[in-house]
């Protein structure tokens, strides 16, 4: 990991806006006719759960910046930093599990972040 990297994410769990920072592995998901352990739909997406979201976590969904997380609620916003990279990105959590990760990313997200697996730092924010 390269130093820069290194203070971004000491910089980030730092900032005093955000929540306490939590370090794991971050596996990447996909569509379900890629990803044979992934169902048809995602967790949080299901009825009430999906109308309780509001404008922006239906725009972070649309955009593919969600991850499942076994310990968020649904719609819970947080600043994901993928360490190899040093790339950071808002996130929803839109779908539960994973059972031995932090995080599942989805793969549009995976890709935005050039995450190809590896450590991430998950940094829950403030409700808006």
């Amino acid at each position: 990991m390269t130093l820069l990297a290194h203070a971004l994410a000491a910089l980030l769990t730092w900032l005093p806006w955000q929540g306490h920072a939590v370090r794991g592995p971050g596996t990447i998901f996909g569509p379900p006719e890629r990803d044979r352990w992934h169902g048809s739909h995602h967790a949080c997406t299901l009825g009430p759960r999906w109308r309780a979201a509001d404008r922006e976590a239906r725009a972070l969904y649309a955009a593919g910046h969600f991850v499942a997380r076994r310990d968020g609620r649904c719609w819970d916003r947080a600043r994901l930093c993928s360490e190899a990279s040093g790339r950071c990105a808002l996130v929803v959590t839109a779908d539960r599990g994973p059972r031995r990760a932090l995080v599942d990313l989805w793969h549009v997200l995976a890709r935005d972040l050039r995450h190809r697996g590896g450590f991430v730092t998950l940094t829950p924010m403030e409700a808006p």
